[in-house]
């Protein structure tokens, strides 16, 4: 009997039905169980051969959909160098999907950056691989601001600026400015931060925002538990062979030598801003040239107000009439 035409038909499409069952992919089954926390780990890098200094520190920061910190690590990395492995854990009942963030600053600015990368994990378990880090835009800063009651953000990716007020994120590009640094929504005319150091103005869709106050700690890593000496103090170089050196705690003491004697305090940080307190000192007596020069280093430093670092990692105090202390890591 003749062999029906239809089989060999039958048989080619048995064989694409069954083919195209074997590469569809698979959907991802979630083992998530809500009730626990959900730990993340990865690691940072950047292809660039470029070394990063002992001060360098890293972060990496997961915010939930609202745009709220929902966890973040940072870490000083006292000389280590990329790739740089790292554990985020989120609590129990936290809810996606989220965003992860990574960066690592040098002198108290951004450095190196990653885009931002969703995810909503579906495990308690999850290692995401590498974040690719680049270098930051030039003029680069992290802020966090209170401007009245409302909450906004800074942050940076390798191509744009970012700024959440209210958790609404506005896309923002860097425009001329006669001072400081200007930037724009590209999408919302009307949006505005303006940023002159340590004093930042924000507008959102034409409205003026309260006058903004820094907050968090974006900085403090880069300032405390490192011995810094002083170089100048109201733009006069100390005296060779003195020393002039402060520490600040992470403990929230302050101390160090102002000349002649040792001195010892408290202080609190936030954001940029620093206030000193009770600041004491031993009751040694030195030649008149130290004792003034003494005695100018611990008015400015009392007077001290605000931080920050040059691009070279200096690190400067802030008095009512501008920097009035500067000084460089200490080297062992």
């Amino acid at each position: 009997m003749p062999q029906s035409p239809l089989l060999p038909m039958t048989g080619l499409l048995c064989a694409l039905a069954l083919a195209g069952c074997a590469s569809a992919p698979e959907t991802p089954v979630s083992t998530l169980d809500a009730s626990k926390s959900v730990t993340l780990t990865g690691e940072l890098s950047y292809r660039a051969r470029i070394a990063l200094p002992p001060q360098a520190y890293a972060l990496v920061v997961v915010r939930d959909s609202a745009g709220q910190v929902a966890a973040q690590s940072q870490w000083r990395l006292g000389g280590k160098q990329v790739p740089l492995p790292f554990t985020v854990t989120l609590p129990a009942h936290s809810q996606g999907p989220y965003r992860l963030e990574g960066s690592i600053f040098v002198s108290g600015r951004p450095a190196w950056v990653a885009e931002p990368k969703s995810l909503t994990p579906l495990a308690n378990q999850e290692n995401l691989g590498t974040l690719e880090l680049q270098a930051a835009p030039p003029g680069a800063f992290a802020s966090q601001l209170q401007c009245g009651s409302h909450q906004v953000q800074v942050s940076f990716t390798p191509t744009q600026m970012q700024m959440t007020v209210d958790n609404t994120r506005y896309a923002m590009a860097q425009v001329r400015a006669a001072s400081g640094a200007r930037y724009e929504a590209t999408d919302q005319p009307g949006t505005v931060l303006w940023n002159k150091g340590s004093d930042n103005w924000v507008t959102v869709k034409g409205k003026a925002l309260p006058e903004c106050q820094s907050v968090g700690e974006a900085n403090t890593l880069a300032l405390t538990d490192q011995s810094w000496q002083v170089d100048s103090v109201n733009g006069q170089q100390v005296l060779d062979n003195s020393e002039v050196s402060v520490t600040f705690g992470s403990d929230g003491r302050v101390l160090g030598k102002a000349s002649c004697n040792a001195f010892f305090g408290s202080y609190d940080v936030s954001g940029d801003r620093l206030t000193l307190h009770g600041l004491a000192s031993t009751q040694k007596a030195c030649v008149p040239a130290l004792m003034t020069q003494e005695q100018q280093f611990l008015q400015a430093l009392g007077d001290a107000q605000h931080f920050a670092f040059t691009n070279s990692g200096e690190l400067l105090l802030y008095g009512p009439n501008g920097a009035s202390i500067k000084a460089e890591l200490k080297k062992e």
